[in-house]
């Protein structure tokens, strides 16, 4: 469960009171380092979340989602990774940056 406020007014944004809302993250999800995930997002089953992404709405199976907003990149086969891509290989194509 992740929390968040309403926009209050001028004397403080912060309103009260917090919203709570659940998070649903399916199984064989991989969320990469300093991924942020708002309340009551399910990121479904399958999915690659890249690095430092912000997860604002649902995301469908098995897709590689990269930015800010977190946006779909490209459909992952249920079987992803067996196909001898490497994790930068895959990162290339979630960031477009070919160092």
């Amino acid at each position: 469960m992740t929390g968040s406020h309403t926009i209050g007014g001028s004397r403080q944004r912060a309103a009260s009171p917090t919203q709570y809302a659940p998070v649903v993250i399916g199984s064989g999800t991989w969320l990469g380092a300093a991924v942020t995930v708002c309340p009551g997002v399910t990121i479904e089953e399958g999915c690659v979340v890249a690095t430092g992404a912000v997860v604002v709405d649902d995301l469908q199976a098995n897709g590689l989602y990269a930015g800010v907003p977190a946006r779909l990149k490209r459909r992952l086969p249920p079987d992803a990774g067996e196909d001898g891509r490497s994790v930068e290989a895959m990162e290339v194509v979630a960031t477009g940056d070919k160092q």
